[in-house]
């Protein structure tokens, strides 16, 4: 793979891999905090409904909304 031969776009694939390593053990290490801390999978389910929605109806509206503004204030923002 010739692209990977470029240090900055092998830095760039590495830290973006590394990134969404991070939210996936993020996720499930909230699931077992909540299971740790009330001890009912009730709760665990709603944690995991309320990620789902998240994902599915927030990310494209706010995707959409991110789309329409400054990006330099954007980034500053958030």
């Amino acid at each position: 793979m010739k692209v990977l031969g470029h240090k900055a776009f092998a830095r760039l694939i590495l830290s973006y891999l590394v990134s969404q390593a991070g939210s996936k053990v993020h996720r499930v290490a909230l699931l077992v905090l909540v299971y740790l801390l009330t001890e009912k999978a009730l709760w665990v389910s709603l944690v995991l409904g309320v990620q789902l929605v998240g994902t599915v109806v927030f990310s494209p509206l706010l995707s959409a909304w991110a789309d329409t503004q400054d990006r330099k204030r954007l980034l500053v923002w958030s």
